[in-house]
């Protein structure tokens, strides 16, 4: 038995047709490595980032507002630099997950039973 961290996140609503979960798991030792550079990579940034959320760098929103100095070159210059990061972590220390449901097959079959 291994004790693993993980981070989950979804795309999509209840509402929508389609909603992704998505997970990354890794031990402790692998999780305050990727912990350290992920700060590294936000911290070093200009603008400075406290977190990624495509969301909010896609509409130039809330932590990545126009008014905080994040224009779309910027923003999606970060999301860069992450995406390059999570590429290169070795595969047999982090395990990335990920799943979409039809939620209209969902909503179907559920009501059929």
């Amino acid at each position: 038995m291994i004790a693993l961290r993980a981070y989950l996140d979804s795309s999509g609503k209840l509402h929508d047709d389609y909603i992704t979960l998505a997970a990354v798991a890794a031990d402790d030792e692998g999780w305050a490595e990727f912990e350290t550079v992920w700060g590294q990579i936000l911290d070093e940034h200009s603008p400075k980032a406290r977190y990624v959320h495509m969301r909010e760098i896609y509409r130039l929103i809330t932590g990545f507002d126009k008014n905080l100095g994040w224009t779309h070159e910027n923003a999606f210059g970060l999301s860069n630099k992450c995406l390059s990061y999570m590429s290169q972590l070795d595969k047999k220390r982090f395990r990335m997950f990920y799943c979409s449901i039809d939620l209209v097959a969902w909503r179907k079959l559920r009501a059929e039973t």
